[in-house]
């Protein structure tokens, strides 16, 4: 068995950070890809519950509306059985 240099140590070295580097960048991508999602994800929740709202909005106008013709409605109906 062949004793190890000192050369050899300084080469596995260099070896090890070099392949800490490629690491380390592969890792700083990555986060910055998950950052970039998470914007996404939050970007369209916001989206969502910007339409959620503007629809329970127009659904609660329409309710509304609809509530007050019905109310109209049966008044009416009361009013004419009273009459009779």
């Amino acid at each position: 068995m062949a004793a190890t240099t000192n050369g050899d140590w300084i080469e596995m070295r260099k070896l090890i950070l070099s392949k800490m580097d490629e690491h380390s960048a592969k890792l700083d991508k990555l986060c910055l890809d998950v950052a970039s999602i998470n914007t996404q994800i939050a970007v369209i929740n916001d989206r969502g519950d910007r339409e959620m709202t503007a629809a329970r909005t127009v659904a609660t106008k329409w309710g509304a509306a609809l509530g007050a013709l019905v109310a109209a409605l049966v008044s009416g109906v009361i009013g004419l059985w009273r009459n009779n």
